[in-house]
């Protein structure tokens, strides 16, 4: 998905965990598939639309994730709750910037809301969706799919029995995280690289012992990856050549770094938390670049983090959720913050939270299983406003 400063998380890290104390993983020194995301125009139709040509959306669609390659072009996967023959997994498409859609063909895999921990890639479930590019799109968390004509058929990639924890996708290539999960939990972290056309994964880097959480940024010819092991963290990152280990960005009172972005090829921020309690939970955005890691701010108390973005020009973004759910924005670099949106739900979360220009950004909110409901929204002003998008 070509998004800016994205970061994923999968797995809910532990409220006490802290980062430190980690070691750095095998490496391969082999460079990241490209994540870079141009500043496109105005919504408008794709040069070429992808295949293939659609037809109606499913009755009663509700999102679960959200994936654009360009201003116009992008694709939901969600569920039809009403459909008549099980999996209801759906999968949409629009190439005007989300205002029409199309029902195209899904990956025959049942849609889950719950953790990657939860359940193994045996169950083929997924999760959560992105596309590289027109035709090169992946759903995955915990199995893995993958099409090659825009969605026009899909089919199982073999994870050598590894759980997909997170993945970015862009240009040609796929960075995954993986962990080798049971009932028990997950272990043996991996940062892993495939084509986006298909082909085998290879090993990039490892952190050894037990997973609890998962994040990743990309950023061409950067990248950031997460790994928690309850109280301790590794945190990895290239730019373009061997994996390393970085120093522990988070400190103080807020121990726990709980997602990453990075909005370009030199800078990584941060989220962390700490000491929560009745969701109320202190966050604190930490950069580093250049070695150099530095506090920029502190987002509003109120509800436990989810997610971070960023754009290049200094545009965050930081997703809450407790008893509403929140989006919380900075214009200047994480320095000052303004409630952006309060969703007023009752405290449903906020998945997908990411840039895909300097301008249009996208968050699905709420969990669209077990009797929930769901909505995506679009930015088209850096995160000032947002409004819902009907399907």
């Amino acid at each position: 998905m070509t998004r800016w400063g994205v970061a994923v998380l999968l797995l809910p890290l532990l409220p006490a965990a802290a980062c430190g104390g980690s070691k750095q993983g095998t490496v391969v020194p082999s460079p990241p598939p490209s994540a870079t995301a141009p500043a496109g125009p105005s919504p408008s139709a794709s040069p070429t639309a992808p295949s293939p040509a659609g037809g109606p959306v499913p009755a009663g669609f509700q999102p679960a994730s959200v994936s654009f390659v360009s201003a116009g072009t992008g694709w939901a996967l969600g569920t039809a709750p009403n459909c008549a023959t099980a999996p209801c997994t759906s999968l949409v498409r629009t190439t005007d910037g989300g205002a029409h859609w199309v029902g195209i063909p899904a990956p025959r895999a049942p849609l889950t809301g719950a953790t990657a921990t939860q359940l193994s890639p045996a169950s083929g479930a997924v999760s959560h969706l992105r596309f590289a590019d027109p035709l090169d799109g992946f759903a995955f968390g915990p199995a893995l799919y993958a099409t090659h004509d825009g969605g026009g058929t899909w089919a199982a990639v073999d994870t050598g029995g590894r759980t997909v924890l997170a993945l970015e996708a862009a240009g040609n290539g796929v960075a995954l995280l993986t962990a080798a999960c049971t009932e028990a939990g997950c272990s043996d972290g991996q940062v892993q690289a495939m084509p986006a056309a298909g082909g085998p994964t290879t090993q990039l880097a490892a952190a050894p012992g037990s997973v609890t959480g998962a994040s990743l940024a990309v950023h061409a010819p950067a990248a950031f990856a997460l790994f928690a092991h309850g109280t301790t963290a590794t945190v990895l990152a290239t730019s373009g050549g061997a994996w390393t280990a970085l120093p522990d960005p988070c400190s103080g009172a807020t121990p726990t770094p709980t997602a990453l972005a990075a909005p370009d090829a030199v800078t990584l921020y941060s989220l962390c938390t700490g000491g929560a309690g009745a969701g109320q939970s202190p966050k604190t955005v930490v950069a580093t670049a250049h070695a150099a890691t530095s506090v920029q701010g502190s987002p509003p108390i109120p509800g436990d983090p989810e997610g971070i973005t960023a754009t290049p020009d200094g545009v965050l973004l930081v997703s809450a959720t407790s008893g509403s759910s929140w989006l919380y924005r900075s214009t200047d670099g994480g320095r000052s913050w303004t409630t952006a949106k309060d969703f007023a739900d009752g405290g449903m979360s906020l998945t997908d939270l990411g840039f895909t220009t300097a301008t249009q950004g996208v968050v699905v909110e709420g969990v669209p299983l077990q009797g929930g409901t769901s909505r995506l929204w679009l930015t088209r002003d850096a995160g000032a406003t947002w409004a819902a998008v009907t399907f």
